[in-house]
């Protein structure tokens, strides 16, 4: 195997170990930490440093959906669109008679 193969396998051990910790709940990182056969302080470190990776890439997430939306402009957008597609709008309008004419006291 190359380094460079190397080097690629470990990243993507990497980001799917991160990715995998976002998505579990702590509860469910614990789960499976149970049937390993690890001592408790180990598997309480475990669970804490997957708890941040999940908050790490939660924060690099929003951080760069904040970015890539940041280079949007939306009069550039709006006008690209409505010069590409026809718009089209249905509406329905009805009236209705109410059950009862309000009563004079």
């Amino acid at each position: 195997m190359s380094k460079d193969n190397k080097l690629f396998d470990s990243l993507k051990n990497i980001v799917g170990t991160t990715v995998a910790a976002a998505f579990l709940t702590e509860d469910a990182i614990n789960s499976l930490m149970q049937d390993l056969p690890l001592p408790k302080e180990m598997i309480g470190g475990l669970v804490k440093n997957a708890k941040g990776l999940k908050e790490d890439f939660m924060k690099a997430l929003q951080d760069e959906v904040k970015h890539s939306l940041g280079k949007i402009d939306p009069k550039k957008l709006i006008e690209e669109v409505l010069s590409k597609y026809d718009m089209e709008v249905n509406a329905k309008i009805t009236f209705k008679k109410k059950d009862s004419e309000p009563k004079n006291s």
